[in-house]
């Protein structure tokens, strides 16, 4: 399998109520990679992060479609939501999975039951996630509180079993969630930071992105760890890192 976690990947943008296709992100050479990995005529399934909607869902569809292809990778696009259902030996006909961002522990149930993370054991595709889609790849996924009232609601589930790709407990749009107060408190400097004792989360913001292949994880951009309540920076903006593994 090819992983790919990241915050945001581009490919639509806001125009009054209208969602519009874009170009991905070219930034650390996102675009770049993806495409060293694509194949022609790729099919591809879009996981929800909402299963109800499927209205939004449709939308997604349609717009990631288009902004993939005028990104140069072409592919036909379905839709896993409440519509449909896939078995494991189905999702080895895709190429690519795209896991999207939404509500951490909505998506997390959803995945749950469909039973998503024993059917992706032993696929070889390529998997990206988005925001809350890479959260959810975690073997223990932190869904960090983020609507209000989840802060400081004592039956909020903070920890859950996620997909098992990966082991790192990512934190995606550090850039803005530093700034960002729920329930009164600082989002990363006291929610996050009250939770890391004992973890390390992985800090991610928009641009950067976690590649792992093989048993190499490779961090492409600013990169920080947050561990024991005290934040480092690991890796620059514009800078790529191999993190754990070794070439070769």
């Amino acid at each position: 399998m090819h992983l790919l976690l990241t915050s945001h990947i581009g490919g639509h943008c806001h125009a009054g109520n209208e969602i519009l296709p874009e170009p991905l992100l070219a930034e650390n050479g996102f675009l770049d990679k993806l495409k060293t990995l694509w194949p022609d005529d790729a099919r591809c399934l879009m996981i929800a992060s909402d299963p109800d909607d499927g209205k939004l869902n449709d939308l997604h569809a349609q717009v990631f479609e288009e902004s993939f292809r005028i990104s140069g990778l072409s592919g036909s696009w379905d839709i896993w939501d409440d519509r449909t259902d896939y078995t494991k030996d189905r999702m080895r006909e895709y190429d690519f999975v795209l896991l999207l961002g939404g509500h951490v522990p909505t998506q997390n149930h959803f995945f749950q039951r469909i039973h998503l993370r024993e059917k992706l054991e032993g696929y070889g595709g390529i998997v990206c996630g988005i925001s809350a889609g890479t959260m959810n790849c975690a073997d223990t996924v932190y869904a960090m509180p983020e609507l209000p009232g989840e802060a400081v609601d004592p039956e909020y589930i903070r920890f859950c079993r996620g997909l098992g790709l990966t082991n790192y407990q990512i934190i995606p749009h550090y850039q803005y969630l530093q700034h960002v107060t729920l329930d009164g408190m600082p989002m990363i400097q006291e929610i996050a930071r009250g939770d890391s004792q004992g973890r390390a989360f992985l800090l991610l913001p928009d641009g950067s992105y976690l590649y792992s292949h093989q048993g190499m994880d490779t961090l492409y951009g600013e990169g920080y760890v947050l561990e024991n309540g005290f934040i480092r920076q690991i890796t620059k903006p514009g800078e790529c890192r191999i993190i754990q593994g070794k070439e070769g």
